[in-house]
């Protein structure tokens, strides 16, 4: 049991969001250290048992936990989605891990921030 959640259902909660971890082998300071500036599959496989066991713990609660609801953002395969089909999104080039936090105004076909531009 989750005792943060446990202690929100206790005060009245009763619909929670939760989000899964995405592909933290594909942020840009993992990807600058690699010597092509891929994404790296260890770090990746790391996070899979973490959102596993995230799915557990909220299986657990909605079954100890009368009329509690869980939305789950499965953030991991979503950025799966969108990195292998990255031109059905629309602004996005494959393979290149770059997108400005001014998104629209400097560079509207890149996905990721540069790593030497996140503070």
């Amino acid at each position: 049991m989750s005792p943060p959640l446990q202690r929100l259902y206790n005060l009245g909660a009763r619909k929670f969001v939760i989000a899964g971890l995405g592909l933290l082998g594909c942020i840009p300071s993992i990807q600058a250290q690699s010597r092509n500036g891929v994404c790296s599959k260890e770090v990746n496989q790391l996070i899979v048992p973490f959102n596993t066991n995230t799915k557990v713990m909220i299986n657990n609660l909605i079954c100890n936990l009368p009329g509690i609801q869980f939305s789950y953002i499965d953030i991991h395969n979503m950025f799966q989605d969108l990195l292998a089909n990255a031109r059905s999104y629309g602004r996005f080039q494959r393979g290149e891990p770059r997108v400005l936090w001014n998104w629209e105004e400097q560079r509207p076909d890149k996905l990721f921030a540069d790593a030497d531009a996140v503070p």
